[in-house]
């Protein structure tokens, strides 16, 4: 089963931003007399590489922030440019995977999931041009590296690109 591209007619054009990230971290839920305490920032516990980076999602969300944005374009900038125009030809596709965290029902998650796939493929198009072979899917909690429910690192998108030889 082929995955759905960023130029597929029925995923929306404008690329959806949300407000700049404050840095701070998300509170657990209320209620139970637990802790308000917010749980631990794991981000650094996920791989990056220049044929790989990621961009992180505020809770529930599934647009990106403009501090996302800006690191989206900060990895394309480090890719240089013979890499970039061979991407932009369609020569070298880029993979999107959407996660979501662990809280909630796997049915929402994925969802979720590939709601950030989309948005983060919609902003690489934007960044590329149209002729970009663009590839997103979402995987719902079942890649989850964070070690709470709703963990940082786990409401994210993985960005890669394969390259050849």
């Amino acid at each position: 089963c082929p995955l759905p591209t960023a130029a597929d007619p029925g995923a929306p054009n404008p690329v959806p931003v949300a407000p700049p990230d404050s840095g701070r971290r998300s509170p657990r839920p209320s209620g139970g007399g637990g802790s308000s305490a917010p749980y631990p920032d794991n981000r650094h516990l996920l791989p990056t590489s220049p044929t790989q980076t990621h961009v992180f999602f505020l809770t529930s969300a599934m647009a990106l922030a403009v501090n996302e944005m800006n690191r989206l374009q900060s990895w394309v900038n480090q890719l240089g440019t013979p890499v970039v125009e061979q991407i932009r030809n369609g020569g070298i596709p880029v993979f999107v995977t959407g996660h979501a965290s662990r809280s909630g029902n796997e049915v929402r998650n994925m969802e979720i999931s590939t709601q950030r796939a989309r948005a983060a493929a919609e902003a690489l198009r934007g960044l590329l041009g149209p002729g970009a072979d663009i590839r997103f899917q979402g995987q719902g909690s079942r890649e989850s590296v964070g070690q709470h429910s709703n963990d940082q690192a786990d409401r994210r998108a993985t960005i890669r690109i394969q390259l050849p030889g």
